[in-house]
Formats: C-alpha cells, structure tokens, sequence
C-alpha cells in the first residue's frame, strides 16, 4: 500500500506542476514540460505494470555502476533541473524538454529503488 501511495503522491504533483506552468505565462516552460510529461507518463505507467516482466523479478538493484540506486536517481534529478532550468531561459525548448526528462527519470528512479526498499522490509 506504501508503493502504491508513493505513486498517487507522485502523478498528483506532476499534474499541480502541469496545472501551475499552464498558469504562468513563460511559454517556453510549458512548451519544454508538457511533451517531456506526455513521454515520461506512458513509460512510468509501463514500468509500473510491467517492469516485474522486463526485469524478471530482481527489482531494483541496489548499485548501478557501482554507485548507490537512489543516489544516482538524485544526481540525475538535480542535474536535470539544473540543464533544464539553464535551457529553458537560454530559449532552447527542445533540448529542455530531454532534460526535463532526465529529471523525470531521476525521480523515477528514486521511486523505483525505495518501492523496492519498502518492498522488502
């Protein structure tokens, strides 16, 4: 039940984000988050149903390339904000929109790795 609340909390505060940059009038922050949304959904819901299948069963794992799981989630995080923010006001729409994604990932990733946690205590 935990996992599965983490996930309504989630798609609840991307949809105020949508709602909030719809609101502000900078076109080129809605412009950049809304496809990076309408791709970073479909493949989230994907992982959700269907990650058990892809992965076979292991889960998360707790390192990737030798760096901690949710580590990484949060360097990618962070890092995606950061490029997006510096393409968004340098007029560079599209190339926002994939770093808008990468941020995504990052919190996918978080996600993912602390399902898994709770998932096995």
């Amino acid at each position: 039940m935990k996992i599965a609340m983490m996930r309504i909390s989630w798609y609840f505060a991307l949809a105020l984000i949508a709602i909030g940059f719809s609101r502000i009038h900078f076109v080129n922050l809605f412009g950049a988050f809304m496809p990076a949304l309408a791709a970073y959904v479909p493949a989230s819901l994907f992982w959700l149903f269907f990650g058990a299948i892809v992965t076979g069963k292991r889960g998360v794992p707790s390192t990737t390339f030798g760096v901690r799981t949710k580590s990484l989630g949060t360097i990618l995080l962070f890092a995606g904000i950061a490029l997006s923010v510096t393409l968004v006001l340098t007029n560079r729409t599209v190339a926002a929109s994939f770093a808008i994604m990468l941020a995504l990932g990052g919190a996918e990733l978080i996600l993912m790795s602390r399902g898994a946690e709770a998932q096995n205590s």
